[in-house]
């Protein structure tokens, strides 16, 4: 093999080795961007999870609110009834009494 020749190998050989370390340059380089933007992505899923998780506690502390006053609305009218019929018949009750003392 000529000097010439050698030199031709040892250069290709070097030429192959530096293709080889700016691939595997390139490669981490991408592999790093890519690492990079799922940490983003995550961290932005995380945040719009934790946006959202917020919006539905608002929106179920109202809808326990209203449910609650509804309820409440509900005890209270028939507690308005309730008294209402009672204090009728405290009424009777009173004027039976009355009438059974009289008669007495």
């Amino acid at each position: 093999m000529s000097f010439e020749s050698i030199n031709n190998v040892k250069a290709a050989e070097e030429k192959a080795k530096k293709i080889v370390a700016e691939a595997e340059a390139e490669a981490k380089r991408m592999i790093a961007d890519t690492e990079a933007k799922g940490e983003l992505d995550r961290s932005e899923a995380e945040d719009k999870a934790r946006r959202e998780l917020s919006e539905l506690d608002t929106k179920s502390e109202v809808l326990a609110r209203e449910a609650m006053e509804e309820t409440a609305s509900a005890a209270e009218t028939k507690k308005a009834v309730l008294k209402a019929k009672a204090e009728g018949r405290m009424e009777k009750a009173a004027a039976l009494i009355v009438e059974r003392i009289v008669n007495a």
